[in-house]
């Protein structure tokens, strides 16, 4: 006890005299901070002091040159001059003042500038010139105030030099402005006024370097009688100094230390204390260009403030001992009266002790007891403090945390029934954070809190696992001594089952009283025992009255008794019927309702009851026979249509047959030019008329949806060189230029319809020649920028179509697109057209896939677009049609192929150049045509070949021809009397099954109709010729099947004996095109005659230079002269020659001229017939 005593009087003395200590250093703070603040104080009066002098330095200064300034504001002659810039005048005025020293004012800087800010006079004495911007800045602030203003500059050679400016005001405002500048010597040369204004030793006054040039600044001072140190400072020179033997080192050393950034306000020299105080100089664009450094010495008054200090440490010691011993003693009182408190403290604790042993052994067996009951409840219990925190859970609560106790991680009642990361801060809570997190509205716990009262509430929970469930809470009060609530026990009884029961219940009695469909329960026996009230809504029966009776009472009596037979067999059988039902309302009125019926069983399967859903479909229906009456009506109507446009196709191409064809054959005789041009005239209205029809044709399937679409292989390039070839001679004749320029990139090897882009072609390359009197056509192919992600197998292929013509006015561009549409009536008189060929084109495209859009310039031209998508040919080389030069069973069927590559039998090819295919002199056609015209058409454009052709007048007697003799080729006309052509080829093929023979069947048909030729195909002909057919079309269709021969006017048959003279016209069609070109030149003979002498003398010199081409394997030059060659002969109609020209431009532009020497010597036989025929027929 002694020992302890004395660590307890040890402590209480180190404690006293560490505050003492802190006490005294605190003392000390103070008493220097105020040291500071007083040489603080004391050094900001000096710094005004300081500033005030230089202010009164700079006034004296000023002084002459404001009295000067003023004198040239009274000056009204001065300011005239000013006003009107006559510097001679100025000048003459004030020169004197400049050039006389003796006026007392020195003047550096004497400039007048006008009203804009313009020198309009200068005068610089020693000094620089001013700076320009210093120069602005003051005059702006004089023009701004209308009065002097000033500013400081010093200048290169470290003068400090005083500008002031004026505004010089006459009757007519602002003329100008004056600017006079003199050196402030008073500023850099204060001399000991300074010093003993402020009771200073020293002063230095430093100049900034880079307003100074070097040179100058050294021959300043040294004019003086100064030695220049410029390089003892690294930015600032020392322009003035009055420094102290005692000082002067110490002072040098602190100027390096503040350049170096180690700024010391106060230095030591000698023994003794200087503060410095530095005074900044700011010129006019406030730039520092100096500053004085002032060194005061307050050696005195820190000597006394040592002093004083020293007493008052002195005197603490003396007390701080003082008070030290007065504590032992006291101490030492003190610990005897704290021995006895302790002695009784200790037995008073001894029997609190024994007293709360005993009170808890009771209450632990309590609380065992109690918990022993609580355990043994299923429904979460616990109690809870004034600060919700549970002191009591029982088992059902620990499984709601994982089998922690709440309890010992002093969990509140809410927090059970939250996420753990949210729980954290919900230990304790008073009642306004319980109202910020608790998740129960009215919480029960709370309520008893406040009311002393028991409370209920139903609520739905969340446990800490994330699981909901719905509580009946039940809280009450545990009150203390004083009546006041101290705990509240919680029970949590789970009722989520039966809640979810109830809702359960309600959702399906809402759904079906709300139900939009009639819901109808009946027994086993079919008694009705509930409706919905659309039931009642729809049958007009309340519940009341439906209820208790039979569903026979909306029997209408319109169904056949069997149906409701059925019904009731199938839901007795256990099974759901479905059906639809006529049924009669309340009111008499019938409807119509689709009816379900389904049984309803019990847990044992056994049924019980029978529900039915019933929906009203009346309208349904209605609108079912509405869409039955039109959809019929739009067949018939569409019948009709097509079943018109059938007839009218028929009726129109029969005659206009009838006109082409004779005048085909008219032409073939001999006739006057002028004959010959009225024919060719007639033939190309004919034409004209017949490509109308076409399209109107065309656009009715396109409106009906029914145009055929092909979807073909093809080669671009060939396809439209042939489809150019026929304008190139158009073009020239009117002067125009027609060229085709394709993009590398462009595929050629395509998919789709090569037919329908001809017709959208033909369209606008046609409407460019009509519309162009002069200049270009051009027509451009490149890949297109449409694609579509849709579409990602295809390729967009853009069609550009170029002119110099007419153009279109802007307001017109989208109007041309339209059905009938031309820009105006005189169009129509001047260039002819129906005004759908655009429109035809635009509808067309969009059907492949595409679209066609426009840009104009009126009377500049026209650029067409069109793109389409098409696919690529998977193996382009293989897939590459050749011309196959043979003697075998197949050479007729080769020569009729698109031609890209040639494979040529020495052997056969005189036989095939000279006549196409194997030919029969005993060869029999069978026609059958009920038109005469056509009959006798068909008669003459045969008649002249050797063979037999046999005439019959209907399908009937070509059957019966049939029957009496064997033919090697039929051509039937479709639409005929008594039997038609269909007919007419069902029962030829029945004649034919017994022979085994299968006759060539060639369809003569006007029909228009979408499908016509695979319905021919189906009926079983072999091939399809459309009315009107022009004679290259039917020698076309005769050779695949028949080979027709190709000889001379003078060919002899040695069978015969006879002479077999061919037409002409036939030797053309093998060779030469010449209806095409006639057409295409509208019979202007003289211009066919030129143009054919000019290849007939080019020509040779083409096929030598191919020839020295190949023996060189140059391919790109043989691409460009092939692709040359191809052009020519395709404005010639030689189709032949021009596919042999294009198999040489494939060559070159694969780079394989493996087959092209084989390929060449094909082109030089067909190029021989080519001459031949302008040489030796009457072509012309």
């Amino acid at each position: 006890m002694k020992l302890s005593d004395e660590k307890i009087r040890g402590k209480i003395l180190v404690s006293t005299g560490i505050v003492f200590v802190l006490l005294l250093l605190v003392f000390l703070f103070t008493c220097y901070q105020l040291k500071e603040r007083f040489f603080v104080r004391e050094m900001q009066i000096r710094t005004q002091e300081l500033q005030s002098h230089v202010d009164h330095a700079l006034d004296r200064e000023s002084a002459g040159l404001e009295v000067l300034l003023s004198l040239f504001q009274l000056n009204p002659q001065l300011k005239a001059s000013l006003r009107s810039r006559d510097v001679v005048t100025l000048r003459r005025q004030v020169d004197p003042l400049f050039l006389m020293p003796q006026s007392g004012l020195a003047l550096h800087h004497l400039c007048f500038y006008d009203h804009n800010f313009k020198s309009i006079y200068e005068q610089y004495g020693s000094a620089n010139e001013p700076e320009v911007a210093l120069v602005k800045s003051l005059l702006a602030e004089s023009a701004a105030a209308l009065k002097t203003v000033s500013a400081i500059e010093l200048d290169s050679s470290g003068k400090v030099i005083l500008l002031m400016a004026a505004p010089l005001v006459d009757e007519n405002g602002l003329s100008g402005f004056a600017l006079l500048g003199k050196e402030v010597n008073s500023l850099v040369s204060p001399g000991q006024d300074l010093a003993a204004t402020l009771s200073a030793k020293s002063y230095v006054l430093l100049l900034n370097k880079k307003y100074l040039d070097r040179e100058k600044w050294e021959e300043a001072v040294k004019m003086v009688g100064v030695v220049p140190q410029w390089e003892m400072l690294a930015d600032v020179v020392v322009a003035r100094q009055s420094l102290a033997k005692e000082i002067g080192i110490e002072a040098m050393a602190y100027l390096k230390s503040r350049e170096a950034g180690d700024e010391a306000p106060r230095i030591k020299v000698a023994g003794r204390y200087f503060q410095v105080i530095a005074i900044p100089l700011f010129d006019g664009l406030e730039q520092e260009f100096g500053s004085f450094l002032i060194f005061v010495d307050i050696h005195d008054s820190v000597v006394r403030f040592q002093y004083a200090v020293s007493g008052v440490v002195a005197f603490c010691l003396i007390l701080g001992a003082v008070l030290y011993l007065l504590t032992h003693v006291y101490s030492a009182k003190m610990e005897e009266k704290l021995a006895k408190f302790r002695q009784q403290l200790t037995a008073e604790t001894r029997t609190r002790q024994e007293d709360l042993a005993r009170f808890d052994i009771d209450t632990h067996q309590s609380r065992e007891y109690l918990q022993n009951i609580i355990e043994c409840i299923g429904d979460p219990i616990m109690v809870v403090d004034r600060k919700y925190q549970v002191v009591l859970a029982n088992l059902s609560v620990r499984n709601l945390v994982r089998g922690d106790d709440p309890v010992e991680l002093q969990m509140s009642c809410c927090s059970i029934f939250l996420p753990p990361e949210e729980s954290d801060g919900c230990s304790a809570l008073d009642g306004a954070a319980w109202d910020r997190i608790c998740q129960i509205e009215n919480c029960p716990a709370k309520q008893v809190f406040e009311s002393k009262l028991p409370a209920e509430k139903v609520s739905v929970l969340k446990t800490r696992q994330g699981e909901m469930f719905t509580a009946e809470i039940m809280a009450w009060p545990v009150l203390d001594d004083y009546d006041e609530v101290e705990q509240v026990i919680l029970v949590y009884h789970n009722i989520s089952k039966q809640k979810q029961v109830e809702e359960k219940l309600r959702k399906l009695s809402r759904a079906v009283e709300q139900s939009p469909v009639s819901v109808v329960i009946t027994d086993t026996n079919g008694m009705i025992e509930y409706v919905n009230p659309k039931f009642s809504e729809v049958t007009g029966y309340t519940f009341n009255e439906a209820v208790g009776q039979n569903p026979n009472l909306l029997k209408s009596g319109l169904q056949p008794f069997e149906l409701y037979s059925e019904l009731w067999k199938t839901i007795s059988a256990g099974n759901e019927w479905r059906g639809e039902l006529c049924n009669r309302k309340k009111d008499g009125t019938f409807y119509w309702e689709a009816v379900e019926i389904s049984p309803i069983r019990n847990d044992r399967g056994e049924i019980t009851h029978y529900l039915a859903l019933k929906e009203d479909i009346t309208k349904n229906k209605e609108r079912e026979q509405e869409l039955i009456k039109a959809k019929e009506e739009a067949e018939e109507t569409s019948r009709l249509r097509e079943q018109f446009i059938t007839n009218m196709t028929h009726e129109l191409r029969t005659p206009l047959n009838g006109i082409l064809g004779m005048s085909s054959l008219l032409l073939n005789t001999e006739l006057t030019a002028q004959q010959q041009k009225y024919l060719m005239m007639c033939q190309s209205s004919a034409n004209a008329l017949l490509r109308i029809i076409n399209d109107l044709l065309d656009l009715a399937r396109l409106k009906a949806q029914k145009l055929n679409i092909d979807e073909l292989p093809f080669d671009l390039d060939f396809e439209l060189d042939e489809m150019l070839a026929p304008f190139f001679l158009e073009a020239e004749s009117k002067g125009v230029t027609l060229s085709k320029r394709m993009d590398p990139a462009v595929p050629t090897k395509l998919i789709g319809d090569p037919g329908r882009l001809r017709q959208i072609m033909v369209n606008l390359v046609n409407n460019a020649i009509k519309f162009t009197e002069q200049g270009l056509v051009e027509v451009e192919v490149r890949v297109g920028g449409d694609q579509d992600v849709a579409l990602k197998h295809r390729l967009f292929i853009c069609f550009i179509v170029r002119d110099t013509g007419i153009g279109i006015p802007k307001d017109k561009l989208t109007d041309i697109f339209d059905e009938f549409v031309q820009l105006d009536g005189s169009m129509t008189r001047r260039y002819g057209g129906t005004g759908i060929g655009l429109f035809f084109s635009k509808m067309l495209a969009e059907s492949l896939g595409g679209r066609i859009w426009a840009e104009s310039v009126e009377n500049k031209g026209s650029i067409f677009y069109c793109s389409i998508p098409y696919g690529l040919q998977e193996a382009q080389a293989d897939e590459e049609a050749g011309l196959i030069v043979d003697d075998g069973d197949h050479a007729d069927v080769a020569t009729s192929l698109p031609i890209s590559a040639a494979s040529v039998d020495a052997e056969a090819a005189d036989g095939l150049l000279a006549g196409q295919g194997a030919f029969s002199a005993h060869k029999n056609i069978l026609v059958a045509e009920d038109d005469f015209i056509n009959r006798e058409l068909i008669k003459e454009l045969l008649g002249h070949a050797p063979w037999k052709i046999t005439t019959t007048n209907d399908g009937q007697e070509a059957v019966d021809a049939c029957r009496s003799m064997e033919f090697d080729l039929i051509l039937l006309d479709i639409q005929m009397p008594r039997m038609d052509g269909l007919q007419a080829t069902a029962a030829i093929r029945q004649l034919e099954q017994a022979s085994g023979r299968h006759t060539p069947i060639i369809a003569l048909t006007a029909h228009a109709k979408p499908g016509y030729r695979a319905e021919c195909l189906a009926a079983g002909m072999d091939d399809y010729i459309a009315k009107p057919f022009n004679p290259e079309k039917l020698y076309a269709i005769i050779n695949k099947y028949l080979a027709l021969p190709l000889v001379d006017n003078h060919h002899t048959d040695d069978q015969s004996g006879q002479s077999a003279v061919v037409p002409d016209e036939v030797i053309i069609d093998s060779v030469v095109n010449l209806s095409m070109i006639k057409k295409s030149l509208h019979g202007n003979v003289e211009v066919l005659k030129r143009l054919v002498g000019h290849l007939l003398e080019n020509y040779p010199d083409d096929m030598q230079t191919i020839a020295a081409i190949i023996e060189s394997g140059d391919a790109a030059a043989l691409n460009e002269k092939a692709h040359a060659l191809k052009g020519i002969l395709l404005n010639f109609g030689a189709d032949n020659a021009a596919a042999l020209a294009y198999s040489l431009e494939k060559m070159g532009t694969e780079q394989n001229l493996t087959e092209a020497k084989n390929t060449f010597k094909a082109l030089e036989k067909e190029m021989a017939l080519v001459q031949r025929f302008f040489n030796e027929t009457n072509w012309f």
